[in-house]
């Protein structure tokens, strides 16, 4: 079990990729590796990086949002979140935040999820492990 600041994230949103990060994962599970494809076909993703969340890529997490107590299932099938705020608010992509810089999130969820959960945006969730990679 572990709590993490979370925000939503999709195609285009300017911090997204066109492929996912988890490459072998998603191939050998739907055939594709870009993420419109993914979303298309429901595929409830999530992308989570650090080692406070070293979740194996294709692994079921069970996510809960502790304000609504709404609960929702997502497959790591990508990693992020890779944006950086300085002190001053400005963002930026990077794979290492340099200090003074921070991340506001350390996982990210995708539209689908975030409607499950009654997501606002930017909030903590609860996240288990339910299983490894699939």
């Amino acid at each position: 079990y572990s709590r993490a600041l979370s925000t939503v994230y999709w195609p285009g949103d300017g911090m997204s990729g066109e492929l996912v990060g988890c490459h072998s994962a998603a191939l050998a599970r739907y055939g594709t590796t870009n993420l419109r494809k993914l979303l298309k076909a429901g595929v409830p993703i999530v992308a989570t990086r650090g080692k406070s969340h070293p979740y194996p890529c294709g692994s079921r997490l069970l996510l809960r949002n502790p304000s609504t107590r709404y609960y929702s299932i997502g497959i790591k099938m990508d990693t992020g979140p890779y944006h950086c705020y300085s002190p001053l608010g400005d963002k930026k992509v990077m794979f290492l935040c340099k200090k003074p810089s921070f991340r506001r999130s350390h996982i990210d969820i995708t539209p689908k999820i975030a409607k499950e959960l009654g997501h606002i945006g930017y909030q903590y969730l609860d996240i288990w492990l339910l299983e490894g990679p699939i």
